[in-house]
């Protein structure tokens, strides 16, 4: 599911994984590109605010989990894809990505059953990765037949690879078309729902604070004032508005276990040895709940906390790093934060949030719900599984001294002891079981270290981040990830190395992002005039996709709602970091 491991998430590090790590960090995700996407979110989130002021004059409420999905969405397929009308239907095929990359795989864990399939994961892994590729071929042959460029300039991330593919940018790494469809695989696996979700935790919280709520609108009218929409050129003066997202994704990482890492070859860390093909766990859950980083309340929600105290939310800080750290860290980290920003700006700035009638802010339900991307209990989601490595057998006559951990049962390992959620099990067994905040445990036949303080995470992520910068390799990302083509599931290496470079440089520069500066101003604005037509009814409202869309495919609406269901599925699979 991931071309032959041809992205850039589950890729192996290595040759290629650099390349294509460079590829995206110089080329695709540039600040200067992401820049250049500035007019798309400022129309996308006006035709949100335009969309909830309907509903606010009306008085309805709304599902504004919904409704922010959407706008993310549209914003991405634009960037992509270079439109938004409805011609293909999309969604189905990334929900049936998200059941399938999301399902158990005994494989994973104990390796002699897998190659009978005894759960006839295979033939319906190849069926859905058929559908997706059947799409992306459309969309790659209408962009190549309209023509690469548009005056002069590259429209979307698809004429972007396009250009590099026939160019010299991708010198000492093979590009083709696998390639390019792996790496939109991993950005909007990566994208799809993280910046909804931040969104959709931080509402529920400031719901139940309001003091808090209180505080960023009073910030953002002396900042902005209340005779225009916020610009994203105020996003940086918004300093409370900052707090609360680093609080936010503190408490509730959409990606709580980050992306697997696994061990290139034996090391020792702190003591213990970790022997090659250790998968690696970073439990950021654990991390930002910690009382002895984050004082006593650290369970509460409290943006003040972060007030003449700087924590940088980039990788630096290792008491909180929700988009990895060290060469795997998310490359897409920027365009990530300024969508959370700009739409929770807005959505502050238009209304005044209230629950429905009865409802006790105290009482909200902010029950979590697993997946790699974690939401709400009440929204959608699927059953992650834990990526396996097998134990290779050490011709050593004396043991080495590995962490501390549960010893497990025969063949099955520590299974049995890991539930629904989870970060919070492992965060129960390193804690309260006090096996150490350096955890071994196995995982069927996959020996697994789990990382649960910020100290310990720093020693995985810089002196030894090298040896822990490949991924594992899943069975499913054979059928949908174009065999490792991307970045998520790359190995590093030189090819990895490229892709990332197209990424950084290219596809999310910040000149980039801003070119898509009106397409986030467009979409955010229709989610205004939603909002705005629920309040005016008084309904509830359920809300990021279509922002996302947009910046990805150049459209929204319909056109791909089939094959957006398959694409959601992988989402929950790659997680943030890349």
């Amino acid at each position: 599911m991931n071309y032959r491991r041809k992205g850039i998430v589950f890729t192996e590090y290595g040759s290629y994984w650099r390349n294509i790590r460079k590829l995206c960090s110089l080329e695709l995700l540039t600040n200067s590109k992401i820049e250049t996407y500035k007019h798309m979110r400022k129309e996308e989130v006006g035709n949100l605010i335009e969309v909830l002021k309907g509903a606010a004059d009306a008085r309805k409420a709304v599902c504004l989990s919904e409704m922010v999905e959407k706008v993310v969405e549209v914003m991405l397929f634009r960037m992509i894809f270079g439109f938004k009308v409805g011609r293909f239907r999309f969604k189905p095929i990334i929900t049936e990505m998200l059941e399938l990359v999301g399902a158990f795989n005994v494989g994973d864990y104990v390796p002699f059953p897998a190659p009978f399939d005894v759960q006839r994961l295979v033939p319906r892994m190849k069926a859905a990765s058929k559908k997706y590729d059947e799409f992306l071929e459309k969309i790659i042959e209408e962009h190549i037949k309209d023509g690469k460029e548009q005056h002069g300039k590259a429209r979307d991330f698809i004429h972007l690879m396009l250009s590099l593919m026939e160019s010299d940018s991708t010198k000492g790494v093979k590009f083709g078309k696998d390639n390019i469809k792996a790496i939109i695989l991993d950005v909007l696996g990566a994208g799809l729902d993280t910046s909804a979700n931040a969104v959709n935790w931080a509402f529920p919280e400031l719901l139940r604070y309001p003091k808090h709520m209180k505080r960023v609108q009073d910030e953002l009218r002396e900042v902005v004032g209340m005779d225009r929409m916020v610009e994203e050129t105020d996003l940086p003066k918004l300093n409370y508005l900052n707090m609360v997202i680093k609080e936010t994704m503190r408490l509730h990482p959409v990606a709580p276990l980050l992306v697997p890492h696994e061990s290139v070859e034996d090391c020792t860390i702190n003591g213990y040895f970790i022997p090659k093909k250790s998968r690696v766990l970073v439990n950021v859950w654990t991390i930002g709940r910690d009382p002895n980083v984050w004082s006593e309340d650290a369970e509460k929600f409290n943006p003040d906390r972060f007030i003449d105290v700087e924590v940088d939310i980039h990788g630096r800080d290792f008491q909180l790093i929700p988009f990895g750290s060290g060469r795997r860290i998310c490359p897409g980290m920027n365009l990530g934060l300024l969508v959370v920003q700009l739409v929770l700006a807005q959505l502050l700035h238009c209304f005044t949030w209230e629950l429905p009638d009865g409802v006790n802010p105290r009482n909200l339900d902010i029950t979590e719900k697993f997946a790699l991307t974690m939401s709400r209990a009440n929204w959608k989601t699927a059953l992650i599984v834990l990526i396996s490595s097998l134990l290779r057998k050490k011709g050593k006559s004396t043991k080495p001294v590995l962490p501390q951990g549960p010893k497990g049962l025969p063949i099955l390992g520590s299974l049995h002891m890991l539930g629904y959620l989870q970060h919070q099990d492992l965060h129960k067994l390193s804690r309260i079981y006090i096996y150490g905040l350096i955890m071994h445990i196995r995982l069927g036949l996959a020996p697994t270290i789990v990382v649960s303080s910020p100290e310990a995470a720093e020693l995985f992520h810089k002196p030894h981040d090298l040896v822990f910068a490949s991924r594992p390799y899943p069975h499913g990302t054979k059928y949908m990830s174009y065999s490792r083509k991307g970045i998520v599931f790359t190995d590093y290496g030189s090819y990895w190395r490229g892709k990332r470079k197209l990424c950084s440089l290219e596809l999310l520069t910040n000149s980039k992002i801003e070119t898509f500066r009106p397409m986030r101003k467009e979409e955010v604005g229709n989610l205004v005039d939603v909002l705005k037509g629920a309040a005016d009814a008084r309904k509830p409202v359920c809300f990021v996709e279509d922002m996302m869309f947009r910046m990805v495919f150049g459209f929204k609406d319909g056109r791909f709602d089939s094959s957006l269901s398959l694409l959601r599925g992988w989402n929950h699979y790659h997680e943030v970091g890349l």
